[in-house]
């Protein structure tokens, strides 16, 4: 299949008669091609497109794959990523947070050298130290790897919307294998991208500042997501939570 990953028109139709008998053929292609060269991954983009397999990609568990579809998907307006990746990651869990932290960490290893940065002593062992954790992390989940990521370019405001996602779930962001990736990917945003950073511990602040039940809420959602309670458990124990405090506000 991947050698039908071409701009030709004839190879085109080829791909529209496999998807019609099986579509997740054209999925293992695109998974073979895009650990094979992902610099490929834009092509592979317009073929999801133009088969409208899309939305079967995007649901696949190579996550390598799937980050790097998302982030061009988002440049060409096929997605909205603060919903898909909030969804995703309720779906999917700690591997798919552990895969994300990693994908950024190596595209922000891109940009550095992009940025002619990936020489410079510091930037450098920043970035060590963020893949160093992001790969035991990896490893330690069987978390789906390529050894790189495409060299396409990614916006300040898409690297920012990941990581708003990503501290939103904060039961995640806590644990063990996730807490030092993220700090780890903190200092070399505020390294590389000090807009970004500057945004970003402007969103910490304003956390701090929200309500105690913001965390609690979070509490519930883990606990839904590790199997302890059903989804109407949760929106009953923050629906009394809020309203025992709206009552004492009173």
């Amino acid at each position: 299949v991947p050698e039908f990953f071409s701009k030709q028109h004839r190879q085109t139709d080829i791909l529209r008669m496999v998807k019609d008998h099986d579509p997740h053929c054209i999925l293992r292609g695109m998974r073979d091609q895009y650990r094979e060269n992902p610099d490929g991954v834009g092509r592979l983009l317009d073929v999801a497109h133009e088969l409208r397999l899309l939305e079967l990609v995007l649901a696949d568990s190579f996550f390598p794959l799937v980050l790097d579809f998302a982030t061009l998907a988002t440049g060409r307006q096929f997605l909205n990523l603060p919903l898909w990746l909030n969804r995703r990651l309720l779906e999917a869990g700690l591997p798919l947070y552990i895969a994300t932290l990693g994908f950024l960490v190596r595209k922000l290893c891109v940009i550095a050298t992009m940025a002619n940065k990936a020489q410079d002593p510091d930037a450098q062992q920043l970035l060590q130290s963020a893949l160093h954790c992001a790969a035991g992390a990896e490893a330690e989940l069987g978390v789906p790897t390529c050894p790189t990521c495409s060299v396409a370019a990614v916006a300040d405001d898409v690297i920012l919307v990941f990581i708003r996602v990503l501290r939103s779930h904060s039961y995640m962001a806590s644990t063990r294998v996730a807490k030092p990736i993220l700090d780890a990917l903190g200092r070399v945003v505020n390294l590389l991208l000090p807009g970004v950073f500057q945004q970003m511990e402007h969103d910490r602040t304003e956390m701090l500042t929200q309500p105690s039940y913001v965390q609690f809420a979070d509490q519930v959602f883990a606990q839904y997501i590790g199997g302890k309670c059903t989804i109407n458990d949760v929106v009953a124990r923050i629906s009394k939570t809020l309203l025992s405090r709206h009552n004492t506000q009173r």
